[in-house]
């Protein structure tokens, strides 16, 4: 069979012309990859008469078509014109599908239910005219969440209509150097029908591992494991706030965080998990020296002496927020993000992390590599890896009382 190539298509109403997509449908891709399909490829139609030509085009170069709305409108709106297309398309007739809500689609589409939102995944195999390999049209109205939510029937659709033999595990680790990996993935013997790619990210890096053999897959998994297993926060393509989110559950634990340099971020990524009001408290911004003073307490003689990005300032604002709010974690980071406020002693990318509990306060010190955006970006990774660790060791010592 020849390459299984995908695209994706992104495609809102006119009326939504101003909405800006900020999500690069990350998870989707991951998926794919782990399948062994590499060629993906991504646009955005801005029209809604561009929407039938769009698709069109799309299939005359791929075997995957993905159409994914965009957010601002209810998804029951976005689902005519979609039918419309998906039967023009396909060249198949609409038919009802049972379903009150959704009414006509294509003969032959799979329709899977979003829990959270009641919003319809759609998936339609159907075939080309001169063509051996067939196509699968994937819609989401309900937009990018429901197709991530709903990703694993994707995934055995895929397995199952292309007959793929390749099998992938996505390995994320945090606070590992990447020269340390790629020497050590270069130097390994993993065997010839291995493949393994590696993916900068913030503060860490991400594997992916591939075979068509499972034994061999199993066993370069065991061994990542066996030598990298401290850095290694998901085995299944999860973020770290998920994995932190799970963590803090499991041991009903309570966190609250106080961020400075990193300005919110920390505390948008653990709220964008769903049900976090379960384990996440409460969070400040305490960017200047009055705030970290009145919101969580760090003495002002500290602040003077050693400056608000010290590591005595991170352990007074991580123990006082948990102090203040009465919960089991404190989380705190100051630095400084740049590109202005560096010196010789403190230079920009100069983070302090501090993490708080009932037994201790420990602050460690960072420094990041970056613009502000990337210095950010890993402050905040680093910091919910730190939380990671502290429930990790709470495990560990539970286990052996």
């Amino acid at each position: 069979m020849k390459e299984i190539k995908a695209e994706i298509l992104s495609w809102r109403p006119p009326r939504f012309s101003d909405f800006t997509l900020t999500r690069p449908f990350d998870d989707f891709q991951r998926a794919l990859a782990s399948l062994g399909i590499d060629a993906v490829h991504y646009a955005r139609i801005d029209e809604e008469r561009g929407l039938e030509e769009a698709v069109q085009a799309a299939i005359g170069k791929a075997s995957i078509v993905c159409v994914v709305m965009e957010e601002g409108d209810r998804w029951q709106d976005r689902l005519d014109p979609l039918r419309k297309m998906m039967a023009k398309v396909s060249r198949k007739r609409l038919t009802l599908t049972g379903k009150s809500d959704i009414g006509l689609l294509p003969g032959g589409t799979d329709v899977f239910i979003d829990s959270q939102t009641g919003a319809p995944l759609l998936l339609l195999p159907f075939s080309l005219p001169d063509s051996s390999t067939p196509t699968l049209l994937i819609v989401s109205p309900g937009g990018e969440a429901v197709l991530k939510r709903l990703l694993k029937e994707v995934e055995k659709t895929i397995l199952k209509l292309f007959d793929l033999r390749t099998r992938g595990r996505w390995v994320r680790m945090c606070g590992v150097q990447e020269e340390a990996i790629r020497k050590w993935r270069d130097q390994a013997a993993l065997g010839a029908e291995v493949e393994v790619k590696l993916f900068p990210a913030p503060a860490g890096i991400d594997f992916l591992v591939r075979s068509r053999q499972e034994t061999s897959l199993k066993s370069v998994i065991e061994t990542i494991e066996e030598r990298w297993g401290v850095f290694c926060y998901s085995w299944e393509g999860d973020t770290l706030e998920e994995v932190v989110g799970r963590l803090l559950l499991q041991q009903k634990k309570w966190l609250a965080i106080a961020e400075s340099c990193t300005g919110g971020r920390i505390s948008a990524r653990i709220t964008r998990i769903p049900g976090s009001s379960r384990y996440f408290d409460a969070a400040c911004v305490t960017y200047s020296y009055p705030s970290k003073e009145r919101l969580v307490g760090v003495p002002k003689e500290i602040l003077e002496a050693k400056g608000a990005v010290s590591a005595e300032v991170a352990a007074a604002m991580a123990d006082g927020i948990r102090r203040r709010e009465g919960v089991d974690l404190g989380l705190s980071v100051t630095g400084i993000a740049g590109p202005d406020g560096g010196t010789a002693e403190k230079p920009v990318g100069l983070v302090y992390i501090a993490v708080s509990d009932r037994q201790e306060t420990i602050p460690e010190r960072f420094l990041f590599q970056g613009d502000r955006e990337e210095i950010q970006a890993q402050a905040a990774q680093m910091a919910l890896e730190k939380v990671r660790r502290n429930l990790l060791r709470n495990e560990r010592l539970k286990t052996q009382e």
